[in-house]
């Protein structure tokens, strides 16, 4: 009967399970395949901890570059730790002063901001005879 549809669970058309799109089918023909290197099967012997066996590589100038930076990316987290925020603590007093205080540290305040001004004493007045000086009167002009 046309217009029933499909089945649950039956698949109809489309792309089989596991075939290529175009772009997989394009990297793959046009990507040269990189020759993968042995395991080392003496390193595993000796019981080389995977994070020695990454830094190895890393250093190794015969190895592909690509191989290399993906080495140290990965061994990366293990060697240098990501910063994290620290919370920082911080204590706040607060003094409770009557006004009374107050005043009496404002006092204390000002005489230390006025000591390092030397006192004016009597001694230290310049006296003098005071000297009339001519004015010329604003109308005359010469």
């Amino acid at each position: 009967m046309p217009g029933i549809g499909s089945y649950p669970g039956e698949r109809r058309g489309g792309r089989k399970k596991g075939a290529l799109n175009k772009r997989t089918v394009e990297l793959q023909t046009h990507r040269p395949r990189i020759e993968r290197k042995p395991v080392d099967r003496k390193q595993i012997r000796l019981g080389i901890s995977p994070l020695n066996y990454m830094l190895a590589v890393m250093h190794d100038e015969s190895a592909d570059q690509d191989r290399r930076d993906r080495m140290a990316m990965a061994s990366a987290p293990y060697l240098h730790p990501r910063l994290h925020s620290v919370e920082a603590k911080t204590e706040t007093t607060v003094i409770v002063a009557t006004a009374d205080e107050r005043r009496e540290r404002a006092r204390q305040a000002i005489l230390e901001a006025f000591a390092e001004r030397p006192m004016l004493t009597v001694s230290q007045v310049i006296e003098h005879e005071p000297v009339e000086v001519p004015t010329q009167p604003a109308d005359s002009q010469e």
